[in-house]
């Protein structure tokens, strides 16, 4: 059968897509779209997965191929070997076109068996009335299906190690001491002798990067102290602050995390041991449920509430990758 490439086969973005397996993606753009497969094909989960668009156009994943692309370094990478980035293409086979009020009744059927019949996610699912509102609800669902089969007892759940998380703590806690103006470039530093520069986001390596960060940056780079309290209480160094409640005080936190602790940063890592992995997905369904509460208090509340939730959740499906 002709196959098409993702990036030419005139996809009406937002869409969804059904696994094989049954499982349920979202996605907005052919860049979330490649992100996506290229997570599905790393456990072979991609081959014959199906996409629908806006406009009930749909097709089968047939296969993915890479591509070297030119190298792009920001200044401070200037010392270090260049890395060719991989392009990945999708191959996509054109199936009969499938209605969008089939599309809400196959992912409503699929989001049934894994959340409580009570769950907002099932009412938003049922309302949808356009591809962009059930695309936005399916998104959701892409998210917690891990929170959920874990709280089912599943026990191949691919999550985040302790390492990882103790990794992460790090750098976060390498961004908050920005936003209290530890100079950028000193910090820059301390991760990079520790091996830590592959474990930052884009915006952290824009942060990071940054000589003299503006006070915008600096505003934004606050606000992970709260996702670092996340951590640190997976980490069950800490208990989790209060719901509603701003983390003002960096204290406790200097006197567990590098490199403020008087602990070196291969012994933060070794000794890291997460907590049960069904309290943390417990956790984040917790905040998950109680986020249009945040909203309804402000909108510092509602940053605060998210900046928790999502670090907690990418402990539960660390694919997703760390905005």
């Amino acid at each position: 059968m002709t196959t098409i490439s993702a990036d030419k086969a005139g996809i009406d973005y937002p869409g969804i897509g059904f696994l094989e397996d049954g499982g349920i993606i979202s996605f907005d753009s052919v860049g979330s779209l490649t992100g996506i497969i290229a997570e599905l094909e790393s456990r072979a989960a991609h081959v014959r997965s199906e996409i629908v668009d806006g406009a009930g156009r749909r097709w089968r994943v047939a296969g993915v191929r890479r591509s070297h692309t030119e190298p792009e370094r920001s200044w401070w990478q200037f010392w270090r070997p260049a890395v060719s980035p991989v392009r990945l293409d999708i191959d996509l086979e054109e199936m009969a076109p499938l209605s969008f009020e089939a599309c809400r009744d196959r992912g409503a059927a699929h989001v049934a068996t894994l959340f409580d019949g009570d769950d907002r996610v099932l009412a938003r699912i049922g309302a949808a009335a356009t591809m962009e509102e059930l695309s936005d609800a399916c998104m959701s669902v892409m998210l917690r299906t891990a929170n959920r089969r874990i709280l089912q007892g599943a026990v191949d759940v691919k999550t985040a190690t302790s390492i990882d998380v103790a990794r992460r703590a790090m750098v976060l806690f390498a961004a908050v001491r920005v936003s209290h103006k530890v100079g950028s470039l000193n910090v820059l530093g301390w991760l990079d002798q520790h091996d830590l520069i592959s474990a930052m986001s884009p915006d952290e390596v824009d942060l990071f990067g940054t000589l003299r960060p503006s006070d915008e940056q600096r505003a934004r780079a606050g606000w992970n102290i709260e996702a670092l309290a996340a951590l640190v209480w997976a980490l069950g160094k800490r208990d989790m602050p209060e719901f509603g409640q701003f983390v003002d005080d960096i204290a406790p936190v200097m006197e567990i995390v590098p490199p403020t602790a008087a602990i070196s940063v291969r012994d933060f890592m070794t000794a890291a041991e997460l907590r049960p992995m069904q309290e943390i997905a417990a956790m984040a369904e917790s905040y998950w449920q109680r986020l249009p509460e945040a909203q309804a208090a402000g909108e510092d509340a509602h940053e605060a509430a998210f900046r928790r939730c999502v670090a907690l959740q990418w402990i539960v499906t660390p694919q997703m990758g760390w905005e």
